[in-house]
């Protein structure tokens, strides 16, 4: 797991077979993880602030962007490209764990087979794109 925090334009990367990679504590964070042949999922999460990023190029991955208990994202992106999947993958943009209330202007996408679920949840101009590769 690679892990940082706590300032702005934080970034972190990892690269294998469930992976995860943190950036958080501030704006314009970005966090991307390749595990392109990983089955377990990997993770990546950009939270704590607006204009987030969060990126995987992997199976059966997760992307969490945005805010996070109770402080809400705006502009964040998740974004999972999943090109040999067939269990599924996630993007969620704009999200506050354990509840619906999040920023505008998020975008989720999953694109590849197997897809699972795309959310930009709660308030205005959101976009979720699930496409096939």
């Amino acid at each position: 797991m690679t892990t940082t925090g706590e300032g702005n334009f934080d970034r972190a990367s990892a690269d294998g077979t469930d992976t995860h990679a943190v950036a958080g504590a501030g704006n314009g964070d970005v966090a991307t993880v390749f595990d392109p042949t990983g089955t377990v999922g990997s993770e990546a999460e950009a939270i704590y602030g607006n204009g987030d990023l969060a990126s995987v190029v992997g199976d059966h991955s997760t992307a969490y962007a945005g805010g996070v208990l109770g402080l809400l994202g705006n502009d964040d992106v998740a974004s999972v490209v999943d090109p040999t999947g067939t269990l599924g993958s996630t993007a969620v943009a704009g999200f506050n764990i354990g509840d619906t209330a999040a920023g505008s202007f998020d975008l989720a996408s999953v694109s590849g087979d197997g897809l699972s679920s795309t959310t930009a949840t709660g308030a205005n101009f959101l976009t979720d794109l699930l496409s096939a590769l």
